[in-house]
């Protein structure tokens, strides 16, 4: 039952690693078209 649960949560915390730098990334490009205007 731990087993599960622990691969369930590795999953999890890569999706929210994974997210985060998408949003990171989408957060920079916006800042940079920003600044160019």
């Amino acid at each position: 039952m731990a087993n599960i649960v622990q691969r369930f949560g590795n999953r999890v915390r890569e999706a929210l690693m994974t997210a985060s730098e998408a949003i990171s990334n989408a957060v920079a490009e916006a800042e940079q078209n920003a600044m160019v205007r």
